[in-house]
């Protein structure tokens, strides 16, 4: 059984019979300058979010490559995809550092 409800762009679903899995999705355009805006809202929630999102975080004219590391935060394991091109704007998903992840 899996319940679904949606609280101000933070997803709730439900993955343990008595815990809900907490998703926040948000489009970045650009993260580094917004990584403090980000670390504000997660404090802000009640609950912590397990799984983190993030798209668009490359900014639209980047001159140079950003680095996996200049991502980082603290609690979550990083995963990424696109940030190896020229014109890719990237995405960032941070997971729970307690929840065993993977890339398959």
């Amino acid at each position: 059984m899996c319940n679904s409800a949606k609280i101000l762009g933070n997803e709730n679903i439900l993955y343990n019979k008595s815990e809900y899995l907490n998703i926040l999705y948000t489009n970045a355009d650009g993260l580094l300058n917004k990584r403090h805006e980000l670390q504000t809202l997660l404090t802000s929630f009640n609950k912590r979010s397990h799984v983190i999102a993030v798209n668009e975080i490359e900014p639209k004219n980047m001159l140079q490559q950003l680095q996996l590391s200049e991502f980082n935060l603290d609690g979550y394991n990083v995963f990424s995809q696109g940030l190896d091109g020229p014109t890719a704007r990237g995405l960032i998903l941070y997971v729970a550092a307690d929840i065993n992840a993977s890339v398959v």
